[in-house]
Parts: structure tokens; sequence; C-alpha cells
């Protein structure tokens, strides 16, 4: 087989989402329901191992490799630099699994950590088809370690999900989660604020169709926090073993209209997976200041903030809102490697 009769005529559907460092890009054979998948790796290493789940367990699948070599996908899938396809899987089924999205309803509120969720997606196959979801959030600190502690209502859902039709609505299925209590919230995207970055969902999909067919699919989705902390500028160089920041916080309007709780900021490190206080420096801000009485729309309070110098450890500064829980959001390692 060559790679030109492979993809002659194909028409491209898009891409499909998978953690980095692998792409995967989705094409349908002329005529047919049959799927091409076009699978890489962008590391530095020549060959990784995808889990097949993460394409599609069931479907007999063949994987062709760049000079045409066509052999069985086992349950893992050799990844390299150089794309490797895989044939088999319909492409109708490709597309439902592609247009899963994961959107928060609401901002995530600091006092409460809890926040509705919806799932959307489109059945593309011409038939009704049932379907078991379940959730599982995993999200991964900058070190590599997990966030295995979140919660979510519920983890299960059957799904009956109705025939494509060019004018179907996607199926919306709502659920709540609670992150993880040592979640990294420092990619959060709070309402009026210009910061980026996401979480990841971790959703398996089981299609009660001919032959049974079960994916594991990654999402990313926003995480909107009605609280933020900022970094002004070095305050100043206590000695060798300390400095100071000045700190902004910063309550969103909804979330500045309640009652809140004192909030207590300390500098944190990354050691084994796991973010450790560094004692016995904390600043306690206490609620209400008066910046949230006299200014609503953009209600904060500067602080400044004594921080132990460990150059070989990042650093971190987290807060804690009294009823609430933990949030790490700024990394302040590079001030402390600036004044090396």
């Amino acid at each position: 087989m060559t790679l030109s009769s492979l993809l002659e005529g194909a028409e491209y559907l898009g891409r499909i989402w998978l953690l980095p460092p692998f792409e995967a890009h989705a094409f349908r054979r002329p005529g047919t329901d049959e799927s091409i998948i076009a699978l890489w790796h962008t590391d530095q290493r020549e060959e990784l191992s995808l889990p097949r789940e993460q394409i599609a367990d069931g479907p007999a699948l063949d994987l062709i490799d760049w000079a045409g070599n066509v052999s069985p996908a086992q349950t893992s899938i050799p990844v390299r630099r150089t794309p490797t396809f895989i044939r088999g899987l319909s492409a109708n089924l490709l597309l439902t699994r592609m247009s899963l999205r994961v959107n928060p309803d609401q901002q995530m509120m600091a006092v409460n950590r809890r926040q509705n969720q919806t799932i959307e997606m489109v059945n593309h196959m011409p038939r009704q088809v049932p379907a078991l979801l379940r959730l599982q959030y995993a999200a991964r600190f900058p070190d590599g370690g997990m966030e295995n502690g979140w919660g979510v209502r519920p983890q299960e859902m059957r799904l009956n999900l109705a025939p494509y039709s060019p004018r179907l609505e996607p199926g919306r299925f709502r659920y709540s989660v609670s992150p993880d209590p040592n979640s990294q919230i420092q990619f959060a995207s709070p309402a009026g604020s210009d910061k980026s970055g996401s979480k990841i969902a971790q959703i398996k999909l089981s299609f009660n169709m001919s032959p049974p067919a079960d994916m594991t699919v990654f999402l990313p989705f926003r995480l909107h926090s009605d609280f933020d902390v900022d970094v002004e500028r070095l305050s100043r160089v206590d000695d060798v073993s300390f400095i100071t920041l000045m700190l902004k916080l910063r309550w969103f309007p909804k979330g500045a209209a309640r009652r809140r709780g004192d909030v207590r900021l300390m500098p944190y490190y990354m050691k084994q997976g796991q973010m450790r206080e560094q004692l016995p420096f904390p600043t306690v801000v206490k609620a209400s200041p008066p910046e949230l009485r006299g200014n609503p729309d953009a209600p904060f309070e500067s602080v400044e903030l004594r921080i132990p110098k460990r150059p070989m450890l990042r650093t971190w500064v987290g807060l804690t809102e009294a009823g609430g829980s933990n949030f790490y959001l700024v990394d302040v390692t590079d001030y402390i490697m600036a004044d090396q």
C-alpha cells in the first residue's frame, strides 16, 4: 500500500485532541465511512507509546507506517515523529468523539470550590446509539505529579444519542466538579482577567454498537475563579535568605458582592509531587478591605509577603480563604532566581 493511495481523495475532518506531545488529524476515505488518522508526536525522543483506548478499543484497527507497511493495532500504539496512519475506525464515530466539549457554566467560587459544567456531544451516526459516559478528573502539577482528588457528581451518565441530522442540536449533559484540595489554580481564567490556561478532564465513552467501541478522551476546560493574586513588584531583598514581594489580591465583582473570609497567603514549594508550606511566614489579609467597599468594579488589596529563597526548587504563592480551600496561583521562582 502506498500513502498516496491511502489518502487520495480523502476528506479532511479535523484535529483529534490528544494530550501533548501527541498530534492527530482525521480524514474520511471517499465514498465510505472509513477514517484514516494521521498520528505523530513532537517530543525529542524517537518513539513513544499511546494507549490504544485513546483512539478506540473494540473495532479492528490497522497501523500503516511511513513506508506503507501494515500491521494490526495492539493495546499500545507506537508513535514516532513521522506520521503513523490508523485505518479501520468509523468516520462518523470519530466525528462523534471529536464533537465532545466541556463547558463551565459559571465561575468557581473560592468559598465553596464547586463548579457546574456541561458536556456537549453530537451523534454523527445515522442511527440512535446508546452510550455510557464516565467522568474522571485528574490534572497535572507543573512537575508531573497528579491531582487525583477531584470530585465529580455524577460519575456516570447513560445516554441515548439521537440520530444525526444537519440541524441536530448537541446533546447536553450536566454535572458538577470540585477540585483536588491541592489543585493548581494559577492557570485559572477569572472573569475580567487576561490569564489563560486550562485543566484536563478524562472522559471514558462506551458505545453500544456493532462492534462495541470504548474510548478514553482527554479534553481541556477553563477553570474560572472569582479570586486572584498577582505580583506587583519585588518590594525588597531582606538578606541573603529572603525576598519580600508586593502582591495584589483581586476579588472579581460577582465574588466581591458576597461576604468573604480572611485570606491567608503563604509561600509554597514543590517537593516529591507535593506542595509544602514554607513556615513560619504567612500573611493574613482581613476580609472586606476598604477597596472592596469603595471600588466594587475592581476590588483589590496590596500586601507584602516575605519569601525564603530556595533557588533549586520552584516556589509559588498560595492562598487560603476562610471557609474555602487552597488556591496555588503565582509562580514566583523567577523573582527568586533574579536575585541570585
